[in-house]
């Protein structure tokens, strides 16, 4: 109740705003509701945001900011007016424009950095704004920092204490951050770390790094209390594409070919399904259930058996994306197109252990462009009205409403 009187209180605001100027509601009451298994359904709505529940609601680019961004270009080329942030405030559910401050990395003669970094003050503390930036941005959990990758290297950010520094060692036996690679007789500096992920508690964290070859392991963890780093037994060209933390020593990650057993007590790894798809970026994950798209018909496998149940999805000529839902729910989103728009998507709850489904749509004309989880009982899903993705609304749909066939 207190996540819905937020979003209610979010759709007032805006709804302020724009009496005011802002037209940040759209649409016609139809155009604000979806389909829930075929069944239109009124569900809580509001003009485009991005976010989860932890971070603050970020209102997306809109065309009339576009537009204002293009007609402030003068004669020389250069546009004098900045797409401002917009924040909806958690504590007086005002939109509200974040502060920035600049904080410089100074790595070393040759690494030293100046970046920007939006924030608002919750609860007495600063809490970091994101979306738009030059860099990545990672929680850690547990503490206030956060880990920004930028430039090859990860980098730790206090936004109390206005420091940015490096987050992982310098050198690591015989490895250095300083060490270069040479490609077509040009050096670069080496990929020390980035692609960072984080154990449930926050003690332990995989990251990607160059720093050795492929032969010998590209996955390292760093133990973040004693700050040890080491190598995963891992050979081949693999990066940390976690897919789900099983506990806080065991991670499964995506390799280009397979689901590999990541063991951070003892260092080592092991192939625990061979996907055989090259190119395979989205799969479905809630162990021990698997969820494999495939042309023609989709697969759910369970680890524990290796048992094999053929989905069928065979409807849907694209798979878009997945992302973890309830239990062993996963959330997919398929590209269906129609006479009168090409790029129109259905989303689904699809629970990997019954095989039972759950479709949400919307306007034909309209795609959907996310579809993941907003806290542990809401679904958010942005909406781009008429296929515009600078004209996106978004819904927020209770778990519990939801009914699986």
């Amino acid at each position: 109740m207190k996540k819905k009187r937020f979003i209610v209180l979010f759709t007032i605001a805006l709804v302020v705003m724009a009496i005011i100027g802002f037209a940040f509601l759209t649409g016609s009451k139809e155009e604000e509701q979806v389909s829930i298994n075929g069944i239109p359904k009124e569900v809580e709505v509001i003009k485009g945001v991005t976010g989860t529940g932890d971070d603050p609601l970020l209102l997306l680019t809109s065309n009339s900011e576009l537009e204002k961004l293009y007609n402030s270009m003068d004669d020389t080329g250069i546009y004098t007016y900045t797409i401002p942030k917009q924040v909806m405030s958690p504590e007086t559910n005002e939109i509200i424009t974040p502060k920035t401050i600049y904080i410089t990395a100074n790595i070393d003669d040759m690494r030293q950095w100046e970046l920007s970094f939006d924030y608002i003050v919750t609860n007495g503390k600063r809490q970091l704004v994101k979306g738009g930036n030059i860099y990545d941005v990672y929680d850690i959990p547990g503490k206030d920092e956060y880990v920004i990758a930028y430039n090859n290297m990860l980098l730790l950010l206090d936004l109390e204490k206005e420091t940015l520094s490096m987050y992982t060692a310098p050198t690591v036996g015989k490895y250095s951050y300083a060490d270069t690679e040479s490609t077509g007789g040009v050096a670069r500096a080496v990929y020390w770390a980035g692609m960072p992920s984080f154990n449930p508690s926050g003690t332990k964290m995989l990251y990607y790094s160059q720093r050795a070859s492929y032969e010998e392991g590209l996955i390292w963890v760093m133990d973040t209390i004693t700050k040890e780093e080491s190598m995963i037994s891992l050979k081949g060209v693999y990066t940390t594409r976690v897919l789900q933390w099983y506990d806080d020593n065991t991670a499964y990650i995506l390799g280009s070919n397979d689901i590999v057993m990541i063991d951070l007590k003892t260092g080592s790894s092991q192939v625990v399904y061979e996907h055989g798809i090259p190119g395979l970026i989205h799969v479905g994950f809630s162990y021990p259930y698997l969820f494999i798209p495939k042309s023609g018909g989709s697969r759910i496998i369970n680890l524990l058996d290796n048992t094999v149940t053929d989905f069928n999805d065979s409807e849907y000529p694209y798979f878009v994306a997945a992302s973890p839902g309830k239990g062993y729910d996963t959330l997919l989103i398929y590209q269906k197109p129609n006479e009168g728009n090409g790029y129109y998507c259905e989303a689904m709850v699809l629970d990997m252990q019954t095989g039972k489904k759950c479709l949400v749509t919307v306007s034909e004309k309209d795609t959907i462009y996310a579809f993941r989880m907003y806290d542990e009982d809401t679904i958010i899903m942005n909406v781009a009205v008429d296929s515009d993705s600078y004209n996106q609304l978004t819904y927020f749909i209770e778990y519990e409403t939801l009914v699986k066939e």
